[in-house]
């Protein structure tokens, strides 16, 4: 099995190539940071997201178990005084629904790997939009740049946001493109569904 994995690898384009050794670089560098910051308990605004996820949680946990539903918990800790940012406790929220008292390690590496998932999904965006070259820079800046790294472990939904905006502005390109090309754009053309 490594043989024909090494043989397909040799066969590859050569920005393929390059992409995937850009991946394992950015995971060896994430994995060598998170035994750096995996203690670090979370703060500032974390705090928060963190407790609104921990409510998001046992909101999901009252509704499946059909007993009282506590909406005391949600507003006091997911809307709190009124800064209704819900995204970091949205996402979050599946690791205290499987484990209700997640150790901080855990939410660092929760929060690490689906920024990584994420990353690696606008790769894929930027790829198919826009080319190998543009993929490769996105693998490089920022997925190597360690403070860059260092924040992805953390609970502030910027660099989440970030990422996300890249998707979709491969989304708006490829819709520009369907309607330049004078065609109309449809649910089967959408580039999410490639």
């Amino acid at each position: 099995m490594i043989a024909s994995l090494t043989a397909r690898f040799k066969t590859a384009p050569r920005t393929s190539q390059i992409l995937l050794v850009l991946v394992g670089l950015h995971v060896l560098l994430k994995a060598f940071l998170l035994t750096q910051v995996g203690k670090v308990p979370v703060c500032c605004d974390q705090i928060s997201y963190d407790d609104g996820a921990k409510a998001l949680s046992n909101f999901v946990r009252d509704v499946v178990s059909l007993g009282p539903i506590h909406t005391e918990e949600l507003q006091r800790n997911l809307v709190g005084g009124g800064w209704f940012t819900p995204g970091s406790s949205i996402m979050l929220a599946p690791l205290y629904v499987v484990d209700p008292h997640a150790s901080t390690f855990a939410v660092r590496f929760y929060l690490g790997l689906v920024s990584t998932l994420l990353l690696l999904f606008a790769a894929h965006r930027v790829r198919k939009t826009l080319g190998d070259l543009y993929a490769i820079v996105l693998m490089v800046v920022p997925g190597l740049v360690p403070m860059y790294l260092m924040f992805s472990f953390s609970a502030w939904g910027d660099l989440v946001a970030g990422l996300l905006a890249t998707v979709l502005l491969m989304e708006l390109i490829s819709l520009m493109r369907t309607l330049v090309a004078g065609e109309a754009p449809d649910r089967k053309s959408t580039r999410l569904n490639s």
